[in-house]
């Protein structure tokens, strides 16, 4: 590797796993991810539903429980990836 210096990375493109969509018990589950301080367009793959997501966080689309995940914390939706939110 060379000695210059590196950028930070893109979490557009980084994909989080988190084990499922709401868990009360587990902050790292998909609406209880604060979308504050990520970019829009950031992805996260829910291990239980085999389905990776993105986040429109311009969305305020009605949260269906399927196809689009409301945060607890932070602005937009949760849209399931290949899905629109109209």
């Amino acid at each position: 590797m060379s000695g210059e210096a590196q950028s930070p990375p893109d979490y557009r493109y980084k994909i989080r796993a988190v084990a499922d969509v709401l868990d009360q018990g587990n902050a790292d589950d998909l609406q209880n991810i604060n979308t504050s301080p990520l970019p829009n367009g950031a992805l996260c793959y829910v291990i239980a539903k085999r389905a990776g997501y993105v986040l429109d966080k311009f969305s305020d689309a009605s949260a269906d429980g399927s196809m689009v995940y409301a945060p607890i914390a932070g602005p937009g939706r949760w849209v399931l990836a290949g899905a629109t939110t109209g």
